[in-house]
């Protein structure tokens, strides 16, 4: 479980399991890609996707096919479909018009989508039963399932894809000084005060394993999928539960997201910038705790 000094530990990814993720299909086995649904599931299961910290191998690319689908606003989402699909435009498309009908900003062109068989998708994003998606940190790439998720659940694969989005849209938000995909973007983790319990041993941020469901960035994640399937039952840590002010604080941290430094007036880290001791502050927007500012000596407040 990780410790209360707002610090993540680097996830592990086996380079030569990743390696095989896209092996071509037998041309008279190929499986039929599924058109995403919007449904929302029955119930959310325990452990479902990770998030690594490596780039799956150009050879997951190389087995596949590649091509930008432009989404009906205008933004062009790359999309590869593995060799083990029987190629399916339509069916790749709905994916990525899904996508452009959640909240979402111009980090939609940025994003890197594989659509792999369920099998491959357990292959590159570690190798468990349970796991049905991943998002790579360098790409910015979602490797998600081809069809429905098979489980007890009933968790539905639009509602897969949500989460992964919402780990994108991490991956390009700014919590500085702190690991935006650990403790989710700023105005969220502010109203849910993340830092304050983190450092109370409340929360485990970046944790993939055993604390998954303590981990503010995949409960991040997880209320992102949320603002399109409220009605959902929440799963994640009780603290993290979104009410009205968190669910306007994760709009805000996706359409105009936080950008200036609430204190100091040295330059601002990158989303996954250095990762250091909370300080307690008060934020100026909510009132409430943020991880805003590097510790310079005694704790201060505002």
């Amino acid at each position: 479980m990780r410790h209360p000094g707002c610090v993540r530990a680097p996830a592990t990814v086996a380079s030569l399991v990743l390696a095989t993720i896209l092996v071509a299909a037998s041309p008279v086995a190929a499986a039929t890609l599924q058109p995403l649904v919007d449904a929302a599931p029955a119930s959310v299961p325990r452990h479902f996707d990770r998030v690594l910290t490596g780039t799956p191998p150009r050879a997951v690319v190389a087995a596949s096919r590649t091509r930008d689908l432009r989404a009906p606003d205008g933004s062009t989402v790359s999309v590869t479909v593995s060799d083990a699909y029987a190629e399916d435009d339509p069916a790749a498309q709905s994916y990525v018009d899904f996508l452009a009908s959640l909240p979402h900003g111009p980090e939609l062109n940025r994003l890197r989508m594989t659509i792999a068989t369920p099998s491959q998708v357990r292959a590159a994003c570690g190798g468990e039963e349970e796991i049905l998606a991943c998002y790579t940190t360098r790409g910015n790439r979602m490797i998600v399932p081809g069809s429905q998720p098979q489980t007890r659940s009933g968790i539905t694969a639009s509602y897969v894809v949500a989460h992964e989005y919402g780990h994108h849209v991490a991956a390009l938000r700014s919590n500085a000084p702190f690991n935006t995909l650990d403790f989710g973007p700023k105005l969220w983790a502010s109203e849910q005060e993340v830092c304050k319990h983190t450092t109370a041993g409340l929360l485990a941020p970046g944790d993939e394993g055993a604390s998954y469901r303590a981990n503010p960035g995949e409960a991040w994640a997880e209320t992102y999928a949320q603002l399109r399937y409220p009605e959902v039952r929440w799963a994640f840590a009780p603290i993290l539960k979104p009410d009205a002010a968190a669910f306007a604080a994760a709009r805000r941290d996706v359409l105009t997201p936080w950008t200036t430094p609430a204190c100091g007036t040295s330059r601002e880290p990158s989303a996954r910038g250095p990762r250091r001791p909370p300080t307690a502050s008060s934020s100026p927007s909510t009132g409430r705790w943020t991880s805003a500012c590097p510790a310079r000596g005694a704790a201060t407040t505002t």
